[in-house]
């Protein structure tokens, strides 16, 4: 359904209800959709932009990748990941990094997944 509203097929086009979709799905341990909407939150597209929460999904991403056999699950790669990550590290604050580290550690205990 997120890439429906994403992508306007078959459905009205709206970003807002596909990082909706995108998130709902992340938070079940897709890794497609944790790095969709860590996308979404870098580019603020249908959500605002968030560096915490960019990294704190795009991290998780990388780790769900991390456990696939080729680092690849689905649409997803560990490297287009880590390239999304990089680009918006540099422009975090060492504040930022830390709540973003502090999510995804909350992130980890609350799914059980171990770092």
């Amino acid at each position: 359904v997120a890439d429906m509203y994403e992508f306007g097929q078959k459905l009205p086009q709206d970003y807002g209800k596909a990082a909706e979709w995108y998130t709902i799905a992340a938070e079940q341990g897709d890794s497609y959709a944790q790095y969709k909407v860590g996308r979404a939150y870098t580019r603020g597209t249908g959500v605002p932009i968030d560096r915490v929460q960019a990294y704190k999904w795009l991290t998780v991403a990388m780790q769900s990748l991390s456990n696939a056999k080729d680092g690849k699950t689905g649409k997803a790669s560990r490297m287009e990941s880590e390239n999304a990550l990089s680009d918006i590290v540099g422009a975090m604050s060492q504040e930022e990094v830390t709540k973003a580290s502090q999510l995804v550690k909350q992130y980890n205990e609350q799914h059980h997944i171990a770092e």
